[in-house]
């Protein structure tokens, strides 16, 4: 298209292929307005009661419990109780740092194709086996994923590592068969990776919150995400080298599988603490005889 009609035209052509978007998204509606449960209101109510240790708060309990029709309002369209939610803020840790690394690899991977020698056509085609591999990495990974064989967040945590280890291992690759296994390799581990990370989500805060957690989750990392090239960017021209980018990108993924790690601690110690108060109350019923 560009030689055809030159890079403004392809541009103009692209544009109208992606409003198509628009009109997809004008066809999607709620499936239900109703508001949302009592019980997730005072759910949500009581996380942020154990956020405030005050002893005003403390006396004042009864009362919040009370459904305030505005609070229930602002919580339909934008749950903010989220911020008392120790295991969302770890996960949106997690998707600080993993913006950093998401977005900078495919800008840069065609210049450093070119810096190494790599001709104009050749180097595009890298960009092209890695959105055929990202395709396949959704969909297998995706249907991996609903096996249930292993946890999701314990496959979004190998995967994270593997994407950051990928990433890492760039600046090795110095010859076009080289990097069309990279982009093969990267672009079939980030497909895997997108395809999951909003299921691990969707269990943090549970499907009743998801709208707004999502909302808040993208927002978090889309703000990152616009950091990550230009810092990508700095590092290359401090160092005069297009690898420094991707080794930003694979440390900040690295960091990034850390919060997972502690997400999935925290997982670990609340199902063990369940366990305990079954156990205790199971106890208990035999002490009283029931």
């Amino acid at each position: 298209m560009v030689e055809q009609y030159s890079w403004r035209g392809a541009m103009l052509i692209l544009g109208a292929l992606q409003l198509n978007l628009c009109l997809c998204g004008a066809l999607l509606r709620p499936l239900n307005r109703h508001i949302p449960p009592k019980e997730l209101i005072e759910d949500n109510e009581n996380e942020m009661e154990q956020t405030n240790t005050d002893s005003k708060s403390l006396n004042n309990k009864s009362d919040s419990k009370k459904s305030d029709p505005l609070k229930v309002k602002i919580i339909r369209f934008m749950d903010y109780t989220l911020i008392a939610n120790a295991r969302f803020m770890v996960y949106a840790v997690f998707g600080v740092f993993a913006a950093l690394g998401f977005f900078a690899p495919s800008l840069f991977l065609v210049p450093y194709a070119h810096s190494q020698g790599v001709e104009e056509y050749q180097a595009a085609t890298l960009m092209s086996i890695s959105a055929v591999l990202d395709l396949l990495g959704r969909v297998f990974f995706g249907w991996v994923a609903n096996l249930q064989l292993v946890k999701t967040v314990h496959q979004l945590i190998v995967t994270v590592i593997l994407l950051g280890i990928v990433l890492l291992l760039c600046p090795l690759a110095t010859t076009f068969t080289q990097l069309a296994l990279f982009s093969s390799a990267y672009g079939l581990v980030l497909g895997a990776t997108v395809a999951i990370h909003i299921t691990v989500l969707a269990e943090v805060v549970g499907v009743e919150r998801l709208g707004s957690a999502l909302g808040f989750f993208m927002l978090i990392r889309s703000s990152s995400g616009l950091l990550g090239p230009p810092l990508a960017g700095i590092f290359i021209d401090k160092m005069s080298d297009y690898g420094a980018g991707f080794l930003m990108a694979g440390v900040a993924l690295l960091v990034s599988a850390l919060f997972l790690l502690v997400l999935q601690q925290m997982n670990k110690n609340g199902t063990e603490k369940g366990k305990d108060i079954n156990l205790e109350n199971g106890k208990g019923h035999e002490d009283t005889g029931i």
